[in-house]
């Protein structure tokens, strides 16, 4: 009986040992283990999330100056006296409104932050109204609007640049050929 009960004790210190080989330790290692494996999986899920998303800020940005364009080419369109300007201007809404939609669609935006909306406001009401009143509303819609579109171009070549989602990267070359074409009308 007292080997038994040596054995029995001897078998519960080795688990309190510290370099006992009991199934304690096992489990304490076991357990250590799958912490750290979800520590890296979080870690890689981040960088991941980080580098697939891409320019995202800039991204929504550049929606925010799309929707900013359009509602500046509505605004004015009625105000337009020369007719080549009113083609331009209406070819203009038609291809920043197909851009605006294939972009909120790649973001998965039903609708911009309020934020992003007040940075892109259009500032240009006073300038055009006095513009109108002096007869020169035509040359200053012409360069108001060329200025818009060189700004949108350069944001949408630096979102290009840095994104890697096939899908974006094809609405930004979409986006950014649009732009290159009514530059040039310009």
């Amino acid at each position: 009986m007292a080997d038994a009960n040596a054995r029995y004790y001897g078998a519960a210190a080795d688990y309190n040992k510290p370099g006992g080989s009991g199934i304690f330790r096992r489990i304490l290692l076991l357990a250590g283990g799958l912490i750290l494996l979800i520590i890296l999986i979080s870690v890689a899920f981040a960088v991941i999330n980080s580098i697939s998303s891409g320019p995202r800020r800039e991204l929504e940005q550049l929606a925010a100056r799309e929707q900013s364009l359009i509602a500046f080419t509505t605004t004015y369109q009625a105000s337009i006296t020369d007719s080549a300007l009113t083609k331009i201007n209406s070819e203009t809404t038609t291809l920043v409104t197909s851009d605006w939609v294939s972009l909120m669609g790649d973001l998965g935006l039903e609708e911009l932050s309020e934020e992003a909306i007040a940075l892109e406001a259009d500032t240009n009401a006073t300038k055009l109204e006095t513009a109108r009143q002096a007869g020169r509303f035509n040359d200053e819609y012409q360069t108001t609007l060329q200025t818009k579109i060189a700004a949108q171009l350069q944001l949408a070549l630096s979102a290009q640049q840095k994104t890697s989602n096939p899908q974006l990267s094809a609405t930004l070359e979409r986006t950014i050929s649009n732009l290159q074409a009514l530059q040039e009308q310009l």
